[in-house]
């Protein structure tokens, strides 16, 4: 008997529109930087156009930083900054 495909389900389910109610919303693709972080530290992020996103996750001295080919979608993400140089995906959208 073959192993349930958690990471599938995840990746299914993250997908989905979140159901906690989300009450600060900013347009990344107006202020990304790789210098400075995000306004806020979100609960998700929304891509409308699939591509690479360089981010800053967690909040300790040195952030981890980490490139993703993300899809179009809801992503369970909390970046504390997302790079310029490097972000090919666009229609960024963080929040919490």
């Amino acid at each position: 008997m073959a192993a349930p495909d958690r990471f599938g389900q995840w990746k299914e389910t993250s997908r989905e529109e979140p159901t906690y109610p989300l009450t600060q919303v900013v347009d990344v693709d107006a202020i990304k930087n790789d210098f400075f972080d995000l306004p806020f530290l979100p609960r998700a992020i929304h891509v409308s156009v699939a591509g690479l996103v360089k981010m800053h996750v967690g909040t300790c001295t040195p952030n981890v930083v980490i490139t993703l080919t993300l899809e179009v979608g809801w992503h369970p993400i909390s970046p504390t900054r997302i790079w310029n140089g490097t972000t090919t995906a666009t229609g960024i959208t963080a929040w919490a």
